[in-house]
């Protein structure tokens, strides 16, 4: 997404970090095609620690559907699927009906319509595992903003991420997940984040630890941490004559509630919330009029099916 200032907002999400924000609640089914859907709220939205929004009410709806194409429990290539997805963001704010109309001469972010739907975010995901516990993968993104808020960009990442469970299958009677690190690895074909192409690089930790597992009922709990790096002048702001490697820090809790009352033939059902702070670089901060750490908070609700 091509922008003429930091402070205009820009995109979102697979965009893959593993860790990353359209996570759907889990689905027990077995067969060769799975359906994940759901919405999120919260109270400001940052890409990347690229601030988006920060007023008005703001709401995530997604979905994505995975075909698998293989599986195997006892060999080393573990499964290959193929995940389409469509992840939006759609505004109240200045980034989306509380904005100027296209074309207008006032001065700022101008929106078309629909002018609710600052973005929408199409993407396409191979993805293989290894030993059951490995898990790669090779992500197209294409970043669109429906009310003309910024132009398109087009990135493809690639991923992996370790189940590190096993390791742990003592800890606290076998309820703690791992660690589960991961590691994503992104670069902007055309457009771009801050101006002109550059890539980045995600580096996180999801541990979460199940704290009740009823009849009708699961509860987890997540301590997810995750570090953005600009590489190839990603983080770049060449107004300002500034760079930074540094994007952001983020670090906070997670909360799950399973619904398992909901009936198995109607899919998984899970209810979420998240509270974290996201610490900025140099140039995210002056982007973020001069705020070094926001808090930011999510709930929402996942069906996988």
């Amino acid at each position: 997404m091509t922008q003429k200032s930091l402070s205009r907002p820009v995109v979102f999400v697979l965009a893959m970090s593993l860790s990353g924000a359209a996570a759907a609640a889990p689905t027990e089914n077995a067969g060769s095609i799975s359906v994940n859907l759901g919405m999120d709220w919260t109270n400001k939205y940052y890409f990347r620690g690229i601030v988006q929004e920060t007023d008005g009410l703001t709401l995530q709806p997604y979905f994505n559907t995975r075909l698998t194409f293989y599986q195997s429990e006892e060999r080393a290539l573990s499964s290959v699927a193929l995940t389409i997805g469509l992840w939006n963001s759609l505004h109240t704010g200045p980034s989306g009906t509380g904005a100027p109309d296209l074309g207008s001469e006032t001065a700022g972010l101008q929106t078309a319509d629909p002018k609710a739907w600052y973005e929408s975010d199409l993407s396409a995901a191979l993805s293989v595992g290894l030993l059951r516990v490995l898990s790669l993968a090779l992500t197209y993104t294409a970043y669109m903003s429906p009310n003309k808020a910024f132009g398109t960009t087009h990135e493809l990442a690639v991923g992996a991420g370790y189940d590190d469970s096993s390791l742990y299958s003592r800890v606290l009677g076998g309820r703690f997940g791992g660690l589960q690190p991961s590691v994503a690895l992104a670069f902007e074909l055309e457009g771009g984040a801050m101006g002109e192409p550059g890539s980045f690089i995600a580096l996180g930790v999801s541990p979460a630890v199940t704290l009740l597992d009823a009849a009708a009922v699961a509860l987890t709990a997540g301590v997810p941490v995750e570090l953005g790096l600009g590489l190839g002048d990603y983080y770049d702001a060449p107004d300002a004559g500034s760079r930074d490697t540094f994007g952001y820090l983020t670090a906070g809790a997670t909360v799950g509630v399973g619904l398992k009352l909901i009936p198995r033939r109607l899919g998984t059902w899970e209810v979420k919330g998240s509270a974290k702070v996201l610490v900025l670089g140099d140039v995210l901060q002056a982007a973020n009029n001069d705020r070094r750490a926001e808090l930011v908070a999510a709930a929402g609700l996942g069906i996988g099916y």
